[in-house]
């Protein structure tokens, strides 16, 4: 099942572009070294998901990326001096040699340095027969773990797959000289038979060995340098000394391969700092610049709030420079960068489809949730409406996009800051979604929960301050926030709520925001109030009723939404015939909705009811593609269609790109948003995001292809 709707991705993603986006947009000159368009180099195949120079890996790869995708083989000795497909001279990482060959392991001086493991020099090619290959980076997926797939020569890999472009890597050809084999008889042997387009080293010494051997259709020689301390090992140089001095390089290569950092590099915080001079500079003395260390589960600057095609484009489409080549373990995203998303320009993306974006809490996934900075970013992103919770495409439009805080992957929840970025990144009619509590004197506030103490700094401003109450029948320790009055929140500062999130914005002091606040400094074209706890403070006399008839007299209320029955009952006929969409916003399957006593998961099964009080569904990712134990889709439930033939609105939840997703996705959350919006089965209605920069390039995608090109498949 995972295989197949990965490939589905790929279809979806890549092999329609190519015959779309040229004839619907124009495209600019790529400011590469020849003018082409990067060139994706996938990594031991698609390593991402398969396990690296698998078959698969290589077969995926060529699937499910651009026509003209160059496949990555670092090439290792064997004992008998066969060539193989390896990640690494020491095999004990990504396959099974030690449970094949336990008494195996042997010590020997890479680079200098005694390195322990299985090496290929102590293994004849027959030896590995029945070594298989696992994943080499245990927080990846298992799932292929068990295929039993055996390790290729260059040979095989070139026989079976015939690629356009075949790139091999030899990372220590000075290491197998000193066991008496030979790369340089291995590659020029080989060549007579297999189309080596490109040949990598991090060692100068082995270009000296081959040059002149090719002949003048031979191979592209690729200098491949490692971080700048390190020593190369056959002058003694390191690679920083090297690199000041291109024209040296040049006399051995036509183009050189260098870590991200290079370019881009980050400060100690993980955000970007100002671009170096490299490609520039590596262009105009007639190198090609490729950059390796992409990968969609890998830690990449926060300023790409966690969105891989962000990260590419930055490195090919920045209006400044543009590499030459990516290498990367998952080429589809590095495809789509390209072939869709690329020479769109910083505004393309509000250029009128019709996508609602909801913003929750403002660009809480940038500001902290519900503080003006978070509802401004949310607007300034395009959202359509601002979701602030309170606490006390069905009809043939295109999915709305829902800011969760605002821009709050990146910026604290519900700030200013967050909802302004939402805006600022989004498509224009993005929707900013708030969170809405009610202080002790009854303001209605922008924050993500009742309990203050997770996203704000107020255990330090009222160290004494904590209490205790029951919600939904449990009790609950906190600083809530029924026993602070809006003036007294003044000097609290919004803070990420999620500790795995940058904590770049924690200082800037984002205040506390009313719903008034965020409708009054941002003006956005759709707000949305999420009122997740409206028994609870009309426990404490505060009512929620009361705030929202009375704010709806001043504030445009586009979706008011809550996980509690009764509450409905309460609003219902309050707002008039041009009220605010009522939205039901289901829980886990397992919970009890607190004013019924009812499962959530009985309530689902009876949607007429809900269409009684709600013109909406709220629901979790898992209620309409289910995972199964190991992170891999299930086939999708019926929900949509059911709902949707009830007449109900669905909207979707949990979308946050720094989350782990379905390893079908391969980590791309644009993938993820995509099986949701349109997967030629079914598309929901909206989508709740803590990044919705991300959630509108997916729209803005469709704007360009096609609302059909999704469903078109391959050829």
């Amino acid at each position: 099942m995972g295989a197949s709707t990965v490939f589905l991705c790929g279809v979806v993603l890549i092999h329609l572009f190519a015959s779309q986006t040229d004839a619907q947009r124009p495209r600019s000159p790529w400011k590469t070294l020849s003018g082409d368009a990067p060139r994706v180099i996938s990594r031991g195949g698609f390593s991402g998901l398969f396990p690296d120079s698998s078959l698969d890996a290589y077969i995926f790869a060529l699937q499910t990326s651009v026509a003209d995708a160059v496949l990555w083989c670092d090439v290792q000795l064997t004992k008998d001096g066969a060539g193989i497909c390896f990640p690494d001279l020491n095999m004990s990482n990504a396959s099974i040699i030690e449970v094949v060959y336990p008494k195996g392991q042997k010590t020997y001086p890479v680079n200098g340095v005694p390195t322990q493991g299985w090496f290929t020099v102590d293994f004849s090619l027959k030896d590995l027969n029945k070594v298989y290959l696992i994943r080499g980076l245990l927080s990846r997926s298992d799932r292929f773990d068990g295929n039993e797939y055996t390790i290729s020569t260059v040979q095989t890999v070139n026989k079976e797959l015939k690629p356009l472009g075949f790139w091999l890597n030899v990372q220590h050809d000075a290491f197998y000289a000193q066991h008496n084999l030979s790369m340089s008889t291995f590659l020029i042997s080989a060549s007579k038979t297999v189309s080596i387009g490109y040949l990598s080293s991090p060692e100068v010494n082995f270009f000296t060995k081959i040059a002149g051997r090719f002949g003048r259709n031979g191979p592209k020689f690729v200098f491949r340098f490692l971080e700048k301390e390190q020593f190369e090992p056959t002058t003694n140089r390191t690679y920083g000394s090297i690199l000041s001095n291109l024209t040296f390089v040049k006399n051995f290569a036509s183009g050189i391969l260098v870590p991200k950092s290079y370019v881009l590099p980050l400060d100690d915080k993980q955000y970007l700092l100002p671009s170096t001079s490299l490609v520039h500079d590596a262009q105009k003395a007639g190198l090609e610049v490729f950059v390796s260390g992409f990968a969609n589960n890998v830690d990449i600057a926060h300023d790409y709030s966690y969105d891989p095609v962000s990260e590419y484009l930055s490195f090919m489409d920045n209006g400044n420079f543009s590499v030459d080549g990516v290498l990367s373990d998952f080429p589809i995203t590095a495809s789509a960068s390209i072939e869709c998303f690329s020479h769109l320009g910083r505004n393309a993306i509000k250029q009128g489809i019709d996508f609602l974006v909801i913003s929750k809490n403002g660009a809480s996934g940038d500001y902290p949730g519900c503080t003006d900075l978070a509802y401004d970013k949310a607007i300034k992103d395009g959202a359509d409406v601002i979701d602030c919770s309170v606490q006390m495409s069905s009809d043939g439009d295109a999915p709305r996009v829902i800011s969760r805080g605002g821009f709050s992957g990146l910026f604290p929840d519900s700030s200013i800051d967050a909802y302004n970025f939402a805006m600022l990144t989004s498509v224009e009619d993005v929707v900013l979604w708030c969170d809405l509590q009610l202080t002790k004197d009854g303001a209605g506030i922008c924050f993500p929960d009742l309990t203050l103490s997770n996203a704000s700094n107020i255990e330090f401003v009222y160290p004494r301050g904590q209490n205790s109450y029951l919600v939904n029948g449990i009790p609950t320790m906190g600083w809530f926030t029924i026993d602070f009055s809006l003036r007294a929140l003044t000097n609290v500062s919004l803070i990420r709520g999620i500790l795995s999130r940058s904590d770049r914005f924690d200082g800037n002091g984002y205040t506390i925001s009313t719903v008034q606040t965020v409708n009054k400094e941002l003006k956005p074209q759709g707000l949305w109030l999420n009122v997740q706890h409206e028994a609870f403070y009309a426990q404490h006399t505060l009512s929620m009723t009361t705030f929202l008839t009375t704010a709806s007299k001043t504030i445009n209320i586009d979706f008011i939404s809550s996980p509690e029955v009764n509450f409905f009952k309460k609003i219902a006929g309050r707002f008039g015939r041009n009220g605010p969409s009522f939205i039901f916003r289901f829980l886990e399957k397992e919970q009890f909705e607190p004013t019924t006593n009812r499962t959530y998961g009985s309530i689902l099964s009876n949607l007429t009811f809900v269409k009684n009080f709600a013109s909406g569904i709220l629901v979790p990712k898992s209620y309409v593609l289910p995972l199964d134990d190991k992170q891999y889709l299930l086939p999708s439930t019926s929900l949509v269609h059911d709902a949707q033939k009830a007449g109900l609105e669905v909207f979707v939840s949990g979308f946050a790109n720094d989350v782990d997703i379905a390893h079908d996705y391969s980590y791309d959350p644009v993938s993820e948003y995509l099986s949701f919006m349109d997967n030629g089965n079914f598309s929901v209605d909206g989508v709740l995001s803590d990044f919705p920069i991300t959630a509108s390039a997916s729209i803005e995608c469709f704007s360009h292809l096609g609302r059909n090109a999704i469903k078109q498949g391959s050829k």
